[in-house]
């Protein structure tokens, strides 16, 4: 990397939120200085929290190891300890803080081997493993050691997993992926890249400003169930907005089958947004019971604690509504409990509810804490029904997503008060945490009381779709009933763009030549062929050689080297194999780093690496 081109500083931290967000890291480099978010600034303080109690627990665990804190030359620590804690590490423009690195113990200094180590208050996630790589292959670039592992500690109980970096047979997976973004971060940060929306957005703290450039974009990020991969794909066949993606819905894909489709249609779920339009692929068949439940969980997912139930019933048109709540979460088995207890006495015909946190909770308690003598698994089996699952393929609103909150905004449904999402009830239950204040609890209930109303409302439409004139004031239909557009005819198309006429006819005479006449016109026949002939052809490599680093200089054979650069370089080598039944082309990609010599300043490759040549 040229380091001395850039003047930004970047951090571990700056890392990981490139990872999660482009646009979020260029804006922070550039010394955006915004408020974090309410939920942005309770996982900063959870993190630190957990990192010391997760430092102190590491300490008791090695006292049988040496031990350096806080060391001025972290090189010079990890030559003289097996244990570094709360170490910093400064090359511009990077600026790494590392919780622990572990040396593992060898008679010859130079030959240990490292580990990074993280603390993380909630299971490692992908993320977390990737922008660790990445501090794993800077931190290697700078010491005479290698890093080949990661380990991250986790959970009130400090366990521990590993993840390798290195092994027998070259980097992991992930150490590539890390190399990827190491090769494209100092430039991606230069310039400020337009926002698109990814799951991070929830609890950005650009969230509002970048929606509203996105959605003045019409930017197909808006639709949340489209993958980064997917809007990829889409861009490279010139469609950048949801109103260009609602023209690719052929109504013919919904109506050729009466089979369940596997897949949410989301050139459909364009063209209702597009249309504001509610369309039916199949009315969903709902329960109509005389007692009906509707159900909504409030929970804090990564410490796999819920401290809210809600059940909102249902009875010949009288609601009422119950709720059942944990201050603690040795008190979540009390809650179970008395809900369980509940729902046994209301004997409803069906549990309603959305998605599949509300169903995995009764699963996971009924086993856990035990079922109700007259309303076990088997029953809950029979009534617990998903509206989430009756809407996914078969009823498209004219919104961005399938949530709870955005189909019940257009059906009407309003939250006022100060929890709006899951994130906000999150942050509101640590404040209640903090405080005890009966204010923040009323809010909680409050929000899961709207959440069940808000599902009584989405079912009690999905219900009524079957019926003629179902809502007046919202509209729906049938999408058996939608014409068939010009492109599902035989003969002359007509192009809303003449210019388009002539291109058409010159991809059609390209058809005809290369699969038409070619079986029936010699002259055409030798034509393709030939061209066929000229075009260089790509080899399959049969094997991959990613060569180890070297043991030292070829030039003075001094140690002390250095990873010179993160790009890598590769040759293919050709060569002849033998086997039983004759002999064929064999060939072999050679894959590299260059290094560098602190002793005599000379570059060199791996002694692997061919240099010369590319055949044997």
């Amino acid at each position: 990397m040229n380091h001395s081109s850039f003047q930004m500083q970047i951090s571990d931290t700056l890392i990981g939120e490139y990872i999660l967000c482009h646009h979020k890291a260029a804006k922070l480099a550039t010394g955006d200085r915004s408020d974090p978010s309410d939920f942005e600034q309770l996982e900063a303080e959870n993190r630190e929290e957990y990192r010391t109690r997760a430092l102190s627990q590491i300490r008791n665990r090695s006292k049988n190891l040496t031990i350096a804190e806080r060391p001025i030359s972290l090189e010079a620590a990890l030559r003289q300890h097996h244990l570094v804690l709360d170490a910093r590490c400064d090359f511009p423009p990077y600026l790494l803080a590392l919780d622990a690195v572990e040396a593992s113990i060898a008679t010859r200094p130079r030959r240990r081997e490292l580990t990074l180590v993280k603390c993380l208050a909630t299971k490692a996630r992908s993320q977390d493993k990737l922008a660790l790589a990445c501090t794993g292959l800077l931190l290697e670039s700078q010491l005479p050691f290698p890093v080949v592992a990661l380990k991250f500690v986790h959970g009130p109980d400090f366990n521990t997993s590993r993840v390798l970096l290195k092994t027998s047979k070259g980097p992991t997976s992930i150490a590539r992926n890390a190399r990827d973004v190491l090769a494209r971060i100092e430039t991606d940060l230069v310039e400020l890249p337009p926002p698109r929306l990814n799951r991070h957005c929830d609890i950005c703290r650009y969230r509002d400003s970048c929606l509203e450039q996105v959605t003045a974009r019409d930017d197909l990020s808006l639709l949340h169930g489209l993958t980064p991969r997917e809007i990829e794909n889409w861009n490279a066949r010139g469609v950048f907005t949801v109103t260009q993606l609602a023209y690719t819905f052929r109504a013919k894909t919904v109506r050729s089958s009466s089979r369940e489709p596997k897949r949410h249609s989301q050139s459909l779920q364009a063209m209702a947004i597009r249309d504001s339009t509610v369309y039916v692929r199949k009315a969903p068949e709902l329960p109509s019971p005389a007692t009906a439940v509707f159900l909504d969980i409030e929970g804090i997912p990564e410490q796999q604690f819920d401290y809210l139930i809600g059940v909102l019933a249902t009875n010949d048109g009288a609601d009422t509504y119950e709720h059942f709540w944990a201050d603690r979460p040795d008190e979540e088995e009390r809650i179970w409990r008395e809900c369980a207890e509940r729902l046994s006495v209301l004997e409803p015909s069906v549990i309603f509810h959305f998605g599949t946190y509300d169903s995995e909770f009764i699963h996971r308690a009924g086993e856990r804490y035990g079922y109700p003598a007259n309303f076990g698994a088997e029953r809950f089996d029979e009534v617990l029904y998903n509206v989430h699952r009756a809407i996914r393929t078969n009823v498209f609103f004219p919104v961005y997503s399938n949530r709870l909150k955005a189909i019940a905004a257009h059906l009407g449904i309003r939250w006022s008060g100060p929890v709006q999402s899951g994130i906000d009830s999150i942050v509101w239950r640590r404040r209640w945490e903090k405080t005890g204040s009966a204010k923040f609890q009323d809010e909680l209930i409050s929000y899961n009381r709207r959440d069940c109303e808000a599902l009584k409302t989405t079912a009690e439409f999905l219900a009524n779709l079957s019926q003629p004139d179902c809502s007046p004031l919202i509209r729906t239909q049938l999408t058996q009933d939608l014409p068939s557009g010009p492109h599902e005819k035989y003969g002359q198309a007509r192009l809303g763009i003449p210019e388009m006429t002539e291109i058409v006819r010159c991809a059609y005479f390209k058809y005809q030549q290369e699969k038409i006449f070619v079986r029936t016109n010699s002259a055409v026949r030798r034509s393709v062929r030939r061209r066929k002939n000229t075009q260089r052809r790509r080899l399959r490599v049969n094997q991959e050689i990613n060569c180890s680093r070297p043991e030292g200089c070829p030039y003075c054979g001094d140690e002390q080297i250095n990873v010179l650069s993160q790009k890598r370089f590769a040759k293919l080598i050709t060569d002849l194999k033998f086997t039983p039944s004759g002999v064929k082309r064999w060939c072999i990609k050679y894959v590299t780093g260059r290094y560098l010599c602190r002793k005599c300043n000379k570059s060199f490759y791996s002694d692997q690496y061919p240099t010369k040549g590319r055949r044997f």
